[in-house]
């Protein structure tokens, strides 16, 4: 019988990898020549050759700064790289050097001054790596090998097909115009980072007559070379009018002054596989959401099922905007009767967006109604990550009565009492930027002290973030002896009996400024006072509603306050949520009737796990 080694065992093995290469190789002690040729290739996959502080990825672990015997020693091993990060060229081989990095797919460069030889070298290197797709290059300054090298590469490496790009310099529209055009066989464009400068000339003039983005006279140096050099690259790739982008990940920036809406247009319209859109707008107040929907509603990219708008934009512009990219769920069924007329027709019912994700400065959020008008039968994720911007807990109850099939949601809300003018008027805010009537009759929006009942009862993941904020309006109510607290109470009862009804919930994250998930101080084993909520003073304590999250796996309580909670709110979570693997409760006011909790909770589920933080 032969002996089991220590690697037949995959998830060890996997976990001792993991753990080394977030190591100086110098650390590691391997007891064999035979764990040394199995972890040689795993170690060596993945090299960063640069503080981990400054890449834009996820760095297990990096190399110091250039060092002789290091870079050597990834030289010697170069076969063996997939992923390699670095801020200088000096780690670049080529095969006159004896090394091609024949299995490199990614790479990620960041040369924030680079010379001449610098970029040449960068490029040759990009231009022997045979299977690389993935490019991520951060350039401090627009630098020559960016304006020339960098899209004849794009045109002519026989395997990249993502780009990120990244330039602190502000770039000129005639160089993005020539970008965008070599990027069509690119399917992921992240080009979001870029600042654009104004500019002086017509930019539909970049535009020829077969479609071609040509490249104006002021772009470069003006050396006689580089010129010669841009008009052979322009004529050896023109393009037919129909040419299609491959493009399905696509990122994009808007500036205030918006001059370079054209170019983007003009790659929206090729991008019919286009399937994520990412939009970051510097918009104060102009039409480009308006010229964009208008490719949607002419099913140019038909395929989009993914939307993150980000920075600042106008609400009024987004309703319509959102509206252009489903289908209205109370139109009339269609009266087409062929069977590809009725094809299309099913097509267009089922047209919306899956994921939605809002980190946009907007003042107002009444356009976030529109989803649930025209996207209710697609829509699955939904992602409202600002702070200052925070959804109203009547207008998110009001939003998630209409989104049945949601599954992940995470958002910021307030429990602020707002005046009845304000309420009545989220109807003619929403319908902003729509003529039609039937948009504004459908728009039936719950009273500031009634939540209205969610529909997503199949939600699996949720991160609800409970924020104060100074009320901008006086409380406006009939009843003028009626406490605000009283109100606030009854909808935070109101809300988490909603909770409560997820059933199908996996994973609960609550950041709250006070402690609600308690349970009320009585006599009785481990009950639950539903009057406690409706008194007008007294601790809130809603853990009791949440009673039937049978399939609870993760809860995170680290924003929370948790100096009231205790053994009997944890052995509630064991008798009820019989399925807990991970509980994070705040890890910098850990005491000892914290760590009290934890051993208790171990000492049931000696699996369970500890302050590890829901991702989101």
């Amino acid at each position: 019988m032969s002996m089991t080694s220590f690697f037949d065992n995959s998830l060890l093995r996997n976990y001792l990898t993991e753990y080394l290469t977030q190591k100086d190789i110098a650390m590691c002690v391997l007891v064999s020549k035979t764990w040394y040729h199995w972890f040689t290739p795993s170690f060596w996959s993945h090299v960063h050759y640069v503080p981990s502080l400054l890449m834009p990825i996820q760095v297990q672990g990096y190399l110091p700064m250039y060092h002789p015997e290091r870079a050597a020693a990834i030289l010697r091993h170069h076969q063996y790289t997939r992923t390699l990060s670095t801020i200088t060229t000096q780690i670049l081989s080529t095969p006159t050097d004896g090394c091609s990095f024949p299995r490199l797919q990614k790479l990620y460069v960041i040369l924030l001054n680079p010379g001449t030889s610098e970029e040449e070298l960068l490029y040759e290197f990009i231009d022997n790596s045979p299977v690389l797709d993935t490019l991520h290059l951060f350039h401090g300054l627009v630098t020559d090998g960016i304006q020339y090298q960098l899209p004849r590469t794009l045109q002519t490496h026989p395997s990249l097909s993502s780009l990120t790009l990244t330039i602190s310099q502000a770039v000129e529209i005639p160089f993005l115009a020539q970008l965008v055009q070599h990027c069509l066989r690119c399917t992921v464009l992240d080009l979001e980072a870029l600042h654009i400068s104004r500019y002086n000339g017509d930019v539909k003039m970049l535009m020829s007559s077969n479609d071609n983005i040509a490249v104006h006279n002021g772009l470069g140096s003006g050396k006689e070379s580089q010129e010669e050099d841009r008009t052979s690259l322009l004529d050896s790739t023109q393009l037919p009018p129909t040419k299609q982008s491959r493009i399905r990940n696509l990122s994009l920036r808007l500036s205030e002054h918006c001059q370079e809406l054209p170019i983007w247009i003009w790659l929206l319209e090729r991008s019919s596989s286009l399937e994520t859109l990412s939009i970051r707008a510097d918009i104060i107040s102009n039409d480009a959401f308006d010229q964009i929907a208008v490719l949607f509603r002419a099913d140019k990219c038909s395929s989009l099922q993914h939307l993150k708008l980000q920075d600042r934009i106008k609400h009024y512009k987004i309703y319509d905007f959102i509206r252009s990219l489903g289908t209205d769920k109370h139109a009339g069924a269609s009266t087409l009767v062929s069977s590809q007329n009725k094809a299309i027709a099913a097509k267009q019912a089922n047209k919306g967006l899956v994921s939605f994700m809002d980190s946009s400065l907007v003042r107002q959020r009444a356009y976030l109604l529109a989803l649930g008008q025209y996207h209710a039968k697609t829509l699955t994720s939904l992602i409202l990550s600002i702070f200052r911007n925070c959804i109203e807990l009547t207008l998110l109850s009001d939003l998630l009565n209409q989104l049945p099939n949601l599954l992940v949601l995470n958002c910021f809300t307030s429990n602020n009492i707002v005046d009845q003018d304000y309420i009545n008027s989220r109807k003619s805010v929403v319908s902003q930027g729509s003529n039609e009537t039937n948009d504004r009759s459908n728009l039936e929006l719950s009273s500031p002290q009634l939540l209205a009942p969610w529909s997503c009862l199949g939600l699996k993941q949720l991160i609800l973030r409970l924020v104060t904020m100074v009320e901008d309006v006086e409380l406006l109510i009939d009843q003028s002896n009626t406490d605000s607290n009283i109100i606030k109470d009854r909808r935070l009862n109101q809300l988490f009996q909603q909770i409560g009804r997820l059933r199908s919930l996996e994973s609960f994250r609550l950041d709250s400024p006070s402690d609600l998930l308690l349970l009320e101080e009585t006599n009785s084993n481990l009950t639950y006072n539903s009057n406690d909520s409706n008194r007008s003073g007294g601790r809130r304590r809603v853990l009791g509603w949440l009673s039937e999250l049978k399939r609870l796996k993760w809860v995170d309580l680290a924003n929370c306050p948790n100096d009231k909670i205790g053994l009997r709110e944890a052995q509630w979570m064991l008798n009820y949520w019989k399925g807990l693997r991970g509980l994070t409760i705040q890890p910098l006011q850990a005491g000892d009737r914290l760590v009290k909790i934890k051993e208790f909770l171990q000492q049931q589920k000696p699996w369970m796990t500890f302050d590890s933080r829901m991702k989101y």
